[in-house]
């Protein structure tokens, strides 16, 4: 974690624009991947990466309307895309992480469309029960690779 804690750092100090409370989940959401608890995984990294966005907004505050910190992940994503925060190959991960946690904290209907047994279904694996176990571990590490990057790569502009 030594790299993120750099490159946060400024002239004037260092800050990790999501609070100490990010990099808790960032470290959360491994120890769940390495216990193979894919959903805590997910969840954690997309709460890292809602704090982190939350944070570098916070500079541009006076833009944005009065209740902005309610946002959730896919606003936030694009108010910080409309200031030039994040790379733009970070944009889509952010918003397949997005989609994976929607289908998994939102109730949708089993067979909804994203959900873990449809998208098992659509894989053609002959046991689509033993199928979501993978893409659930899938999940779990694209949504921790890209919290990482997203804390890595973005920021105050």
């Amino acid at each position: 974690m030594t790299e993120i804690y750099e490159a946060c750092t400024h002239e004037w100090g260092a800050l990790v624009h999501g609070g100490m409370e990010t990099m808790w989940l960032l470290d959360e959401s491994a120890h769940a991947i390495v216990n193979g608890l894919w959903l805590s995984s997910l969840l954690c990294s997309h709460a890292a990466c809602e704090r982190h966005l939350a944070g570098l907004l916070l500079f541009h505050e006076e833009s944005l309307p009065p209740r902005w910190r309610q946002w959730g992940l896919g606003t936030l994503l694009d108010a910080a895309k409309d200031r030039d925060m994040l790379p733009d190959d970070l944009h889509e991960p952010l918003s397949s992480l997005n989609e994976a946690r929607k289908v998994s904290a939102h109730f949708k209907p089993p067979l909804h469309n994203g959900s873990l047994f449809s998208r098992a279904m659509d894989s053609g694996h002959p046991d689509a029960y033993a199928a979501t176990e993978g893409i659930a571990e899938a999940d779990a590490f694209s949504a921790y690779a890209t919290a990482r990057a997203l804390v890595h790569r973005a920021r105050v502009r």
